[in-house]
């Protein structure tokens, strides 16, 4: 009697070990939710989709949500706007943030830069560097955060030109390096998001030797300074420079104190004023337009413009040489 139950028990055994031989790949982990962290590009097993770099259940019929679809890195095509309500699953302390008012998320990064959308309240979007070369791209994501750096104040970068760069500027800034020290700049998808008057949403480069990875961030603001060479920074604070950036004589010139000082000499191709050396200027339109030219006061006489050129009359107190 003994021996037959024997038998018995070592059949069953031997039939559990041949099932399981015959159906391969059937076992499945239990895996807690907002456990793991997300795997590159984003990833998490199946069932799963990545939120604030944590692996959370997704629907229980498996398919991709709306918000799953607004979580993939950032790709060249034009992307639909986020109109959803999803967030970051409120676990492990995450308390979402939401966008404010009048700001409408976009869905064509990891994380909204600007409304500061699909993070959680105690982390920040914020930028990340991608590699150097023409081809690099900024991209962003969410970092934990308490900074403060309020718009404008000097501010400091950890981990520069890497993929944990970071920040102490608040949420909706990024820290901009300048000619001596860093600045807090507000991040920007268009003009549309610069609140302050004369300002413009602008590329500029996050770290002065990684010239392949920018962000558009909103101008600085217009600021009356002496933009002639012999006064490069009068009227400014110091370390910055002032640049005339339009001249008008009906609605008045256009100068701003810059963080930053370019390195295009005199009659070199230019984008912007902030391109060439100080005491030069980008004209944007009539004779001598995207050529740095060197800048003039109505009022000198006889005007300082080098030797063959004069003083345009277009502005109202300076204008360029040409």
């Amino acid at each position: 009697m003994v021996v037959r139950r024997l038998i018995q028990v070592v059949s069953l055994i031997s039939a559990v070990l041949v099932g399981t031989a015959v159906a391969p790949g059937c076992y499945k982990p239990s895996i807690l939710d907002g456990a793991l962290h997300c795997g590159p590009n984003n990833s998490c097993p199946d069932g799963f989709q990545c939120v604030s770099d944590r692996c959370h259940r997704r629907g229980v019929d498996g398919s991709a949500s709306d918000s799953e679809v607004s979580m993939k890195p950032d790709t060249q095509s034009e992307a639909p706007v986020d109109t959803s309500t999803d967030a970051p699953d409120a676990t492990d302390g995450c308390v979402p943030r939401t966008a404010p008012a009048g700001c409408t998320p976009q869905s064509d990064s990891t994380c909204d830069p600007v409304c500061q959308t699909r993070c959680c309240t105690s982390q920040k979007c914020s930028a990340v560097y991608n590699g150097e070369g023409p081809s690099a791209n900024t991209g962003f994501r969410c970092f934990d955060s308490t900074a403060t750096r309020r718009l404008g104040e000097r501010c400091d970068v950890q981990g520069a030109a890497t993929q944990n760069r970071q920040d102490n500027c608040a949420p909706g800034l990024i820290c901009v390096e300048g000619n001596v020290g860093n600045y807090c700049l507000q991040l920007c998808r268009g003009d549309g998001d610069c609140a302050e008057a004369g300002t413009r949403c602008e590329p500029r480069t996050i770290e002065l030797a990684k010239a392949a990875n920018s962000v558009s961030v909103c101008g600085l603001a217009p600021t009356t300074c002496d933009p002639t060479l012999n006064a490069a920074s009068a009227g400014c604070p110091a370390n910055l420079v002032c640049y005339l950036v339009e001249s008008n004589q009906s609605q008045g010139d256009k100068t701003v104190c810059e963080i930053r000082s370019g390195e295009t000499p005199r009659n070199l191709s230019c984008s912007r004023s902030r391109d060439c050396l100080a005491g030069l200027t980008c004209p944007t339109s009539g004779p001598g337009a995207g050529i740095c030219r060197p800048v003039c006061s109505r009022a000198a006489t006889p005007d300082s413009c080098p030797p063959g050129t004069t003083c345009q009359a277009s502005g109202a107190t300076y204008d360029f040489c040409f």
